[in-house]
């Protein structure tokens, strides 16, 4: 409608003003601008960066013209890098599937596996550097997922919570020696309670093995 009446219609306001040659005038015959000293020069303010420009033909050009324009096009690029960013995750979420795979399998990940952590970020490998574009995050965070990852193996019951959801789990990590090896031999006698474990934690991931 306000197209037929011979207006147009400002997007951010949702008003319709009347274009004559370089100035745009309100349907109520104002001069859009606000500021009285830019109109005066044949000049409009931008609301939103202040800065003034000409309108010519409708088209409007910041005073440095470059500077939306080129701008527009960094949020654009910037968009760009998270949506294929976010593309790394959907095919980021399929790797980590095959990824969770591998912890469902994952026990045998961990028996040799609190080595593959160490190597960890390879657990997720082609999920890891799927982030290395958004997510390099990851493979540090991969790294920090050690700590954090370790929450989602078995997952939900999380680590903090976690040495239930790790060893059979409700014996828990406490009374946990039991619950690993023979168990009975407990952890102060430790080292025989893993015995491969029994390098214990130190050596740390020969300890899930015989778990895994």
């Amino acid at each position: 409608q306000a197209d037929r009446r011979g207006l147009q219609t400002d997007r951010r306001t949702g008003e319709a003003y009347r274009r004559t040659g370089e100035a745009y005038r309100r349907t109520g015959g104002q001069a859009r601008p606000t500021d009285g000293q830019a109109d005066r020069r044949g000049l409009q303010t931008d609301r939103r960066t202040g800065e003034a420009y000409r309108r010519t033909g409708g088209q409007t050009r910041p005073t440095g013209g470059q500077t939306r324009p080129t701008g527009g096009q960094t949020r654009p690029t910037g968009g760009q890098t998270r949506p294929t960013g976010g593309q790394t995750r959907p095919t980021g979420g399929q790797t980590r599937p095959t990824g969770g795979q591998t912890r469902p399998t994952g026990g045998q990940t961990r028996p040799t596996g609190g080595q593959t952590r160490p190597t960890g970020g390879q657990t997720r490998p082609t999920g890891g550097q799927t982030r290395p574009t958004g997510g390099q995050t990851r493979p540090t965070g991969g790294q920090t997922r050690p700590t954090g990852g370790q929450t989602r193996p078995t997952g939900g019951q999380t680590r903090p919570t976690g040495g239930q959801t790790r060893p059979t789990g409700g014996q828990t990590r406490p009374t946990g020696g039991q619950t690993r090896p023979t168990g009975g031999q407990t952890r102060p006698t430790g080292g025989q309670t893993r015995p491969t474990g029994g390098q214990t934690r130190p050596t740390g991931g020969q300890t899930r093995p015989t778990d895994g």
